[in-house]
């Protein structure tokens, strides 16, 4: 079983249940359909707009690592409305095996 967390948009977070997401782990499809068996460690967000630095996400990074996350999802709204989404992608890379979708 492989233990993921996903971290996405705290602005998008306002509006988006994260009901793609889950139903992409559900179906086991787009970034989630490598995995045989998949337990959510966490759903937790970038920490907002305007805080585009990297140690921010290291620290969401550390603490799901902590709760036992083995692969961390930089989930599809960060990817395409995120200007720092590439420093996330590199930041994260350096502490946690990552993938840089969700759906």
């Amino acid at each position: 079983m492989t233990k993921i967390a996903i971290i996405r948009c705290e602005e998008k977070s306002k509006t988006c249940p994260g009901t793609a997401c889950f139903k992409a782990i559900r179906e086991k499809t787009a970034a989630f359909e490598k995995y045989d068996n998949i337990e959510i460690i966490g759903f937790d967000t970038c920490g907002g707009c305007g805080l585009g630095k990297t140690d921010k996400i290291k620290a969401k990074v550390d603490t799901l690592k902590q709760k036992g996350a083995e692969v961390i999802h930089i989930s599809s709204c960060v990817k395409s409305n995120c200007p720092w989404y590439g420093s996330f992608m590199e930041e994260t890379k350096k502490h946690s095996k990552v993938d840089g979708n969700t759906h």
